[in-house]
């Protein structure tokens, strides 16, 4: 048992990202990838900045800075924007 939660502790820490960014990243690759409901966006992004609200110097918080009040047809680009910053720390998307 200690054994798995070693693997699991150490796999974290492998992606480069704390836990309030890979749930920001999450929150805001639902929206995404779940049809960009434009009903949904600004409860997605400020889940996202809520997720973010106690981390520091996470190079998320520009990106995600752009999406708050976007326009509705800059959203989709935004949080692609938005989420190849994540990749590029190391999110990988949710599965399914």
């Amino acid at each position: 048992m200690a054994v798995a939660a070693t693997v699991l502790v150490l796999a974290a820490c492998a992606t480069g990202m704390s836990g309030a960014e890979t749930e920001a990243c999450d929150r805001v690759s639902v929206w995404a990838y779940g049809g960009q409901d434009a009903d949904r966006f600004d409860q997605a992004v400020a889940a996202a900045q809520e997720a973010l609200a106690d981390a520091s110097d996470t190079p998320l918080a520009e990106p995600l800075a752009q999406l708050v009040g976007s326009p509705e047809a800059a959203r989709g680009a935004g949080a692609e924007a938005f989420l190849a910053v994540c990749e590029d720390h190391g999110w990988e998307p949710l599965e399914g």
